[in-house]
């Protein structure tokens, strides 16, 4: 009996087709899921690369525009402090 379920001969030539496309599903997940996993790492590491180089450069643009903000804020602060004074 296990031989014939081995075989797929225990439900004729439907059980060869049946055990045929199980195995081939079985045999193919591995395969696909690297692929996929794959893909998805490549992506990543990409994704990565762009990231890096688009924080340098709004890293260099953002420390303009902190020194301008503080200067701002520090002539206001400024401008400020004198009217205390004069009162």
């Amino acid at each position: 009996m296990n031989y014939d379920i081995h075989v797929g001969a225990i439900a004729g030539l439907t059980g060869k087709v049946i055990a045929f496309l199980a195995s081939l599903v079985s045999a193919s997940l591995p395969v696909t899921g690297f692929i996929i996993w794959f893909d998805r790492e490549r992506r990543k590491r990409g994704r990565n690369k762009r990231n890096k180089s688009r924080k340098k450069a709004q890293n260099t643009n953002g420390q303009r525009k902190n020194n301008k903000l503080k200067s701002k804020e520090l002539e206001k602060c400024d401008s400020h402090e004198s009217d205390k004074l004069a009162l």
